[in-house]
C-alpha cells in the first residue's frame, strides 16, 4: 500500500525526486524549444512526462494518483521554465 501523501511531503528524498522531475521536464523542453514556440515545447514535454508517469506507475502499488499528479506538475513546471528561457 502507498504511503500517505502527507508523509511523502515530509520526506526529503521525495523532494529530491521532484527536483529531478523539474530537471527532466526542462531538459526535454530545451531539446525542442529551438524549433517550436513556447506552448508547443511546454506541451510536448508535458505529454512526454505524462507518458513516462503512466509507464512508471502502471501496476505500481507504491505510487498513487496524487503522487503521479505531483510528479507531472513538477515536470511541467520545469518544462514551462525552460520553454520561456530558450
Amino acid at each position: 500500500m502507498s504511503r500517505p501523501f502527507t508523509e511523502k511531503l515530509a520526506d526529503w528524498r521525495w523532494w529530491g525526486e521532484q527536483g529531478l522531475h523539474i530537471l527532466a521536464g526542462g531538459a526535454f523542453a530545451i531539446g525542442v524549444a529551438k524549433w517550436l514556440p513556447f506552448w508547443a515545447s511546454w506541451g510536448l514535454s508535458t505529454l512526454i512526462g505524462l507518458g513516462r508517469e503512466v509507464w512508471q506507475n502502471w501496476g505500481d502499488e507504491d505510487n498513487d494518483y496524487l503522487d503521479m499528479g505531483a510528479d507531472l506538475l513538477f515536470w511541467s513546471l520545469g518544462a514551462a521554465l525552460m520553454s520561456l528561457v530558450f
